[in-house]
């Protein structure tokens, strides 16, 4: 029996006149979404446009290689020049945490050693970022293994490093020794984190270096098989949830592809997730874990082996015992009361996911043959080719936050204005740097006056116009650090004043309004909310309106407002 069958079958052509009569005169295009330069998909989705194939999408869960563990790797990230390193890996093993990122700033093959003491190999998976692939490294491990009385091959992980084709026959070397003594080692680890900025040079990317390490070990010896099952890939998960689900679905369906074209089957990589410090804000910083919490989400839906929550406090200061137990439990959380751990292909079936997925699988694609046909992955790198892409992605990530089209919530909207930040200096780059720069400035401005400059929004008219400008203003001002106060009478001494109405009555009570800012406040700047026509003849210093470049306008109102 069909309990569908009684409802009659839609079109997309069906679905789309639906959608442009409930817009009521607006295009269709309107509602398209620009995930980022050049790339936009549309908010609807049906089974004609995105079937659900999951023969198409190798998708393999097996976290530790060699077991049938259900659910993802919840990775524990471990920088061993921290202090206190070590005891919070035995609290995370005694929280029901078994994998551990293990990185340093100033790396010593010494102190990883020293942490690999505190994880048994055969109950935890080890993954190592380390600069380079080192033999001396892998003696290093291998030794330690033996000396400690656990089996080499109980290893499980990742080794992930800065790969050159320079250290091609040292590569080769390690893999055919690994493959005998460290079988579970997953040795030509690729992170990706440097292509954070777009999400289509991130599978490009990957795709190409998956193509060139095959071709440069080949010549070194070793088969392609050998090369394809030593694949792990560290992607960053940004604040885009749908994309980001459907990226490592894109990126499994390209891989897998790649796999079969050089005579590979039954290939799956391990696939990470890392939480993005791009869009980790030093101000209000509580903020940061709910952003990581959506990112751990979309790794997890969109099919990585391993998910790594970094500390929200990541870009603030040292990891704490707080911020390190907040990462932890954001796992459990999704794992113990979320249930995300139940179902390996969550995002499956769903349109708009299969969609999208499909659609980044594509573009991605496009671009990964661009790649190869002007030579490969290093090819364009040496070339200066991916730079130039980066910087392009960069800048076009950039405009959209500074346009408040991309919203970061307390830094370009809706902003705490009477936070301070505890570090003296912002020590990350971040998809808004410029904001907080500029914040920073206007705090420092007011340690040294003893007071935080103060900005008012005079508020008279159509009680809309004048309420709806005022959250603007209140919004985007607030991003600079200034006090905000508001009303129809000026309070206190503001560096500012900021007339809030309707265009037409700008020309009639707020000359009025003008005047008596002039006479009762001279050598303050006066501004307007809005763009109305004629502007010039009010004799105000500035305005601010919806498209306004943020960067642009508060770096001019602090040095308008005294603040250099």
């Amino acid at each position: 029996m069909n309990l569908f069958s009684e409802f009659p079958q839609h079109t997309l052509e069906d679905w789309l006149n639906v959608i442009t009569k409930d817009l009521k005169g607006k295009p269709l295009e309107s509602l398209l979404w620009n995930i980022e330069n050049g790339l936009t998909i549309a908010p609807w989705a049906t089974e004609v446009q995105a079937p659900h194939e999951p023969s198409a999408l190798p998708l393999s869960r097996a976290n530790l290689f060699h077991t049938t563990q259900q659910g993802w790797q919840a990775i524990q990230p471990v920088n061993l020049a921290e202090e206190g390193t070590f005891s919070r890996i035995r609290e995370d093993m005694e929280a029901d945490i078994h994998a551990f990122l293990l990185f340093s700033p100033n790396p010593e093959i010494s102190d990883y050693m020293q942490a690999m003491r505190e994880i048994p190999v055969d109950k935890n998976a080890v993954h190592i970022q380390y600069p380079e692939l080192s033999v001396d490294f892998f003696s290093a491990l291998f030794n330690f293994l033996g000396e400690s009385g656990q089996k080499s091959t109980n290893l499980t992980g990742t080794f992930t490093s800065s790969l050159q084709p320079s250290q091609a026959s040292t590569i080769a070397a390690i893999i055919q020794k690994n493959t005998l003594t460290l079988p579970y080692l997953k040795t030509l680890g690729i992170n990706l984190e440097e292509y954070s900025w777009s999400i289509v040079l991130q599978l490009a990317a990957g795709f190409a270096q998956a193509v060139d390490w095959v071709e440069i070990l080949k010549k070194e010896g070793l088969d392609s098989k050998t090369v394809f099952h030593q694949y792990a890939f560290t992607f960053p998960s940004g604040g885009s949830f749908f994309a980001e689900v459907a990226k490592l679905r894109a990126f499994r369906k390209g891989f897998g592809r790649i796999a079969e074209i050089y005579g590979v089957k039954d290939c799956s990589p391990f696939l990470m997730a890392g939480t993005s410090s791009l869009n980790l804000a030093h101000y209000d910083a509580y903020t940061n874990i709910l952003r990581i919490t959506t990112e751990v989400m979309s790794g997890i839906m969109g099919g990585a082996n391993g998910v790594i929550a970094s500390p929200f406090t990541q870009n603030i200061k040292e990891t704490n015992a707080f911020s390190h137990r907040v990462s932890r439990n954001i796992h459990h959380l999704l794992k113990h009361e979320s249930y995300l751990d139940k179902v390996a292909d969550a995002a499956g079936g769903a349109y708009y996911i299969e969609a999208l997925t499909q659609t980044l699988a594509e573009k991605s694609w496009e671009m990964f043959q661009e790649i190869e046909r002007q030579g490969g992955f290093w090819a364009v790198k040496e070339s200066g080719w991916l730079n130039e892409k980066i910087t392009l992605y960069k800048n076009a990530a950039r405009t959209d936050t500074d346009k408040r089209k991309k919203v970061f919530i307390g830094v370009n909207q809706y902003p705490d204005t009477g936070e301070v930040l505890e570090k003296e200096t912002l020590s990350a780059e971040t998809v808004f740097m410029e904001f907080e720069a500029i914040r920073k400035k206007t705090e420092n401005y007011t340690l040294k006056q003893g007071k935080r400059p103060s900005v008012h929004l005079l508020t008279f008219g159509d009680i809309g116009m004048r309420n709806a400008r005022a959250l603007f203003c209140r919004n985007l001002i607030g991003c600079g650090g200034f006090e905000i106060t508001e009303g129809e009478e000026i309070a206190g001494s503001p560096v500012a004043v900021v007339l809030c109405s309707s265009d037409e009555t700008y020309f009639t009570e707020g000359m009025q309004h003008i005047q008596q800012c002039r006479a009762s406040f001279p050598g303050i700047p006066l501004y307007l909310a809005g763009k109305p026509e004629n502007m010039e003849t009010l004799g105000v210093d500035g305005n601010l309106y919806a498209g306004i470049s943020s960067i642009q306008f508060l770096s001019a109102f602090q040095i308008a407002t005294g603040i250099h």
